[in-house]
């Protein structure tokens, strides 16, 4: 008799959106500490776990991009079912992109989720990091401006070589080029926080480069 064989990185993959949605889903339904509550989180954790040890990487980042779901850059079908849900959630609560990161516990993905459900919503956390432009950054100082749900921070100065340097990097993730998105994470989280008056709205700006890559 054969060993049954190992899952897929696609197989992980809807695994994990499965059960992100459906912490979202029993945590909108129940108090917090309630036994559904708590098999969802459980299993968000095992689901997470599992595609980070698969993909030996300490972190998964889910991003919003044109309305399409990408994990760890890879696009999700917009026909799929089973991330619908997810699609949903995340345009209800204004998430663009959640980052979780390796040591994530329980504890602090119930905090998480209760926020979600709270007039505050989504919030950062040390192991759960979000990013208006879909990109948490990777510093302390980038980090300021992303916490929360509709965060701000002072103005920061871009050059127009800047924004065209975040132009194409952005295409290139859109585009499937870049090999890991952890490269984008701080520069573009600046550039979309940015209150610049020359520097382009980011929205206008991701049109502007998926255009130009059509």
């Amino acid at each position: 008799m054969s060993a049954p064989a190992s899952p897929s990185r696609a197989q992980l993959t809807e695994r994990l959106i499965v059960d992100l949605g459906a912490a979202f889903q029993q945590r909108a339904v129940y108090a917090p500490g309630h036994p559904q509550v708590n098999r969802a989180l459980d299993r968000l954790l095992t689901a997470f776990g599992t595609w980070c040890a698969h993909a030996a990487t300490a972190e998964v980042s889910l991003i919003m991009l044109e309305g399409q779901l990408l994990v760890d850059r890879q696009p999700i079908p917009e026909e799929a079912p089973w991330a619908r849900g997810l699609l949903k959630t995340f345009r209800r609560h204004g998430i663009r992109g959640l980052t979780m990161l390796v040591g994530l516990d329980t504890a602090e993905l119930g905090l998480f989720f209760d926020a979600c459900q709270s007039a505050q919503g989504p919030t950062a956390s040390r192991h759960i990091l979000l990013g208006q432009a879909g990109f948490a950054a990777g510093d302390p100082s980038e980090n300021a401006g992303v916490a929360g749900p509709a965060s701000s921070s002072a103005p920061s100065s871009l050059s127009p070589e800047q924004v065209e340097s975040a132009r194409a990097e952005l295409f290139a993730v859109a585009s499937g080029a870049v090999t890991r998105i952890d490269r984008l994470r701080s520069f573009v989280a600046r550039l979309a926080r940015s209150a610049e008056a020359g520097a382009l709205d980011f929205e206008e700006m991701r049109r502007h480069v998926l255009a130009k890559g059509t």
